[in-house]
Order: structure tokens, then C-alpha cells, then sequence
């Protein structure tokens, strides 16, 4: 059974599942009077909520700051009303973490996620398990370490997400991830990492942005992806990184995918070292807009025998020196660059 919670700005996004329904609330809670299923006798903490919930509750937090961790419960869903916001400041475990043990649950509502110490060890959402099966809806990530590492089934939907010391998210495992986020970005790594541990591993991401500072923004290593994005970004390296040493296709409906780094590597999409064994494969286009501005007359680099870049659909390139015509070093395709100059946005 699933109920919608109002607010002040009407009805949320989110159908609940509720079994009983437990409250938070860290300005009028008191954990030692706190009652599960009485919204009149609320929780102060989100682990004394946790330590009460049992399979198929749900946890509503209350707008406050709340400055813990670890509160992932096989069973017990979460739902954050506009406001609630988890910063942690400490180290160790992230703040939802299954570690322990395999756990399925939702997180909805309008949450804001945050570790604000910890390097880059500290994730948010931590989902190690194969078996995992997780719901997460979210206004805004902020980690830094992992935004989301997940091995197991996941659906994401949010607004932003940040990392500031790791990738902003690892998907690994067999099972099949759905994302659907405004702007993910990595400070100092990758934004988005693909590394399945078998032929299984499939994602379906949709975004606006996927940014990196400090190295790729998309990264292909094991498994199936479809993306669909405005504009994928690196400001040091390729753009998008092709790195299977197997047969797995990496499908891109991109506006854009841009290097803006100047060194001779920093290309719209480049190859790792694993790919060059790849005879299969293939990166395939649709409707996209290439560019790199290291300089040269290569925005693609090779990827292996017989894996290439393929244009299902018309895709216009741009380098930086060259306004005439570009080979794209991948096999057979050759491409004409339309017009001259350079977004005025990048």
C-alpha cells in the first residue's frame, strides 16, 4: 500500500509505501518518549527512528539538519519532506550504507545528502550489495567521497549531485541501474563510472549534465549503457572514455560531448588501456556534437580492431585548429565540420 503525503506546496512527486509510519523531528522529538506510528509523539533522531522501524515502515523526516550516519534498513523506507537535510560531518560509514547485509528500500521525498568530512572515503549512498534493491528520489547529493556507489538494482531520481573527492557515481555489479539526475559532477575524478562484474550489468542514465574537473566524465569499463544527455565534460581528459575489453556497447544520445582540456589525450572520446582487445564493441552516436581544443585534428581516438565509432544518426565535429574536414581515427568514418568559431558558452 502506498499513500501521498501533502505539504504546503500540495501534493509530492512520491507515492509512500507505508506500514506504520514513524516520525522525525529534531526541534519537538524526544527518542525516549517517541512512539512508533504516533506523528503527535515524534523521534528526534533518524537512528533512534531506525532502531523502532521494523519491515515495511516508513520514516518521515521533518525539515531540521540532522548530522548522522547509517541508517539503511532492509525493509524501512524514508521519506524527506522539503528542508530535511543529512549532513555528515564525521568518517567511517556513509549515510546510508549496506554493508551489513543486503537491503531493500526506498528513499523519496526532497531530501538534501551531504558528507562534509571523512577524504574521500565517506560515500552517501553506499549500496554494496548484488542482491540490493533500492528507490532513491533526492533534491541535491553533496559527498566526498561516492554520490552513489551501487552492485545492486537501483533507481535514482534527483536534482543534483556532487562529489568532491571520488567518482559522483560507481555502478558496478549485474543488475540493471535506471538514473535520472539533472547535473552530476566530480571535482577530482570521474562524474559517471560503468564497471559491471558481468555481461548483465546494464544502465539507463538520463541527465542534463555529466561534469568532470579532473578526469573523465563518462567512463565505460564492463556492462551495457545508454545515455542520454545534454552535454558530457571533462575539463582535463576525454570527455568520454571507452575502456571494455569485451563486446559491450556504449550508446550516447549527447548534445554535446566536449574536452576542454589542452593536452593531446583530452579528446571528445578516447580509449583506456583494457579496450585495445576489444574486437566487437562499439560507441555509437546519435545526433551529437563532438569538440576537443587540444589542438589537433583528432577528436577520437583509435579503440581497438574493429570497434568503432559509429554515427547512427547525422553528428558534426569541431576541433579547435582545423575548419575544414576531420577524420575521426576509428576505422572508416570521416566527418564534415559545419561552420567555424566555438560555442560561446564552453
Amino acid at each position: 500500500m502506498s499513500v501521498r503525503i501533502l505539504n504546503a506546496l500540495g501534493i509530492l512527486s512520491s507515492e509512500v509505501p507505508i506500514g506504520n509510519l514513524l516520525w522525525v523531528d529534531a526541534v519537538n522529538g524526544v527518542d525516549a518518549l517517541a512512539t512508533r506510528g504516533r506523528m503527535t509523539i515524534p523521534f528526534r533522531t533518524l537512528a533512534a527512528a531506525k532502531n523502532a522501524a521494523k519491515g515495511g515502515d516508513t520514516i518521515v523526516v521533518l525539515p531540521e539538519t540532522y548530522n548522522e550516519n547509517n541508517v539503511a534498513k532492509n525493509g524501512v523506507n524514508w521519506h524527506f519532506f522539503p528542508g530535511a537535510i543529512v549532513d555528515y560531518n564525521g568518517t567511517g560509514t556513509g549515510l546510508f550504507d549496506t554493508t551489513s547485509g543486503a537491503c531493500t528500500f526506498s528513499v523519496t521525498g526532497n531530501g538534501v545528502f551531504k558528507t562534509s568530512n571523512g577524504g574521500a572515503t565517506v560515500p552517501v549512498f553506499n549500496l554494496f550489495n548484488t542482491s540490493d534493491n533500492v528507490v532513491l528520489e533526492f533534491e541535491s547529493i553533496d559527498s566526498r567521497g561516492y554520490g552513489i556507489r551501487s552492485k545492486g538494482t537501483l533507481r535514482a531520481r534527483g536534482t543534483e549531485l556532487k562529489s568532491n573527492g571520488n567518482t559522483a557515481v560507481l555502478i558496478e555489479g549485474s543488475s540493471e541501474s535506471h538514473l535520472n539526475i539533472g547535473r552530476i559532477h566530480s571535482v577530482t575524478s570521474e562524474a559517471v563510472t560503468v564497471e559491471g562484474s558481468s555481461s548483465a550489468c546494464l544502465v539507463r542514465l538520463h541527465a542534463n549534465y555529466i561534469v568532470s574537473d579532473g578526469f573523465y566524465g563518462l567512463l565505460l569499463r564492463f556492462g551495457t549503457a545508454f545515455v542520454d544527455a545534454f552535454e558530457i565534460r571533462s575539463a582535463t581528459d576525454p570527455a568520454v572514455c571507452y575502456d571494455c575489453g569485451y563486446h559491450h556497447p556504449l550508446h550516447l544520445r549527447v548534445s554535446r560531448i566536449v574536452s576542454t582540456g589542452t593536452s593531446v589525450a583530452a579528446l571528445a572520446i578516447g580509449a583506456g588501456s583494457d579496450s585495445s582487445g576489444n574486437t566487437n564493441g562499439a560507441v555509437r552516436l546519435y545526433s551529437c556534437f563532438l569538440w576537443s581544443k587540444n589542438g589537433t585534428n583528432s577528436i577520437v581516438s583509435t579503440l581497438g580492431t574493429n570497434k568503432d565509432v559509429l554515427c547512427m544518426t547525422p553528428c558534426i565535429t569541431r576541433p579547435v585548429e582545423d575548419q575544414t574536414k576531420i577524420t575521426i581515427k576509428v576505422s572508416t568514418l570521416t566527418l564534415a565540420v559545419a561552420g567555424s568559431g566555438l560555442p560561446t558558452d564552453l
